[in-house]
């Protein structure tokens, strides 16, 4: 059996570049990290002595004979890309709950190759598994969704993530100090609302609007930038604040 433990996120600025509508023409930059929430996927070979080929258990439990079968959009993506044929048994656990907007579908999704992966053995990259993630939801699934999630999921950590308008990306550390570190986490709150989203439906009405939201997602990607030099440079932080309300009144301005 093998387990995954997959980080959830938590995404500062840039959120709007990372759509491959817009980086692909303007490149795109997104600042955030991976926090200590995680979803977990279990992953074993299902002995041939049930009466049915896979069993996927998550709200529900699903028991079926073809990949096509399964109700999970995710888990049955995964596997007819990863071309499954034999019997699987998987499980999610989570830390909090699915469609909190911090990611939880794309950290599943990662998790979930990742397992499958490394069951049959097969060594994949940080940056392969994020490709992957990023071509099932976008390709296979037709989700309207970004580039940042699967990435967060797949590297971990306080970092920034360049968006090339050929496509690629590249992920880079924000090395800072103990004490800068300590002091961002003591001026952060993660507050639980109760509401849910499924971000592909929010996201459509952005996508379906992207002539009209591109000059406040250049502005976006022009704040993301300062903001990424102003927390190496300044030893203090109360920059933030400032920029991530300018960040959150362009956004508000693309839905």
């Amino acid at each position: 059996m093998i387990i995954s433990k997959t980080p959830f996120r938590i995404s500062l600025i840039g959120g709007g570049t990372d759509f491959p509508s817009y980086y692909k023409k303007k490149a795109g930059l997104v600042i955030g990290g991976t926090i200590n929430k995680f979803c977990y996927v279990t992953a074993r070979f299902l002995p041939d002595v049930f009466d049915y080929k896979h069993r996927i258990v998550w709200s529900r439990n699903e028991v079926v004979n073809s990949n096509n079968e399964i109700f999970h959009p995710t888990v049955r993506s995964v596997f007819n890309y990863l071309k499954i044929n034999k019997g699987l048994e998987i499980h999610y656990l989570g830390d909090l709950q699915k469609n909190s907007g911090l990611g939880t579908s794309s950290s599943f999704c990662v998790g979930l190759i990742n397992a499958i992966k490394n069951l049959h053995n097969i060594n994949i990259s940080t940056k392969k598994l994020a490709d992957t993630a990023i071509h099932i939801e976008q390709n296979v699934m037709k989700e309207n969704s970004g580039s940042q999630d699967q990435i967060w999921a797949s590297y971990g950590g306080f970092n920034s993530i360049d968006f090339k308008k050929n496509n690629k990306f590249n992920v880079k550390k924000l090395t800072l100090s103990n004490s800068k570190i300590n002091k961002l986490n003591d001026n952060l709150f993660l507050i639980y609302t109760g509401i849910h989203k499924y971000s592909h439906i929010v996201e459509k009405d952005k996508v379906i609007n992207f002539n009209k939201n591109i000059v406040f997602l250049d502005q976006i990607y022009l704040l993301a930038k300062e903001f990424k030099s102003t927390i190496i440079k300044n030893s203090n932080i109360d920059f933030i604040g400032d920029i991530l309300n300018e960040y959150w009144f362009l956004k508000k301005k693309t839905f």
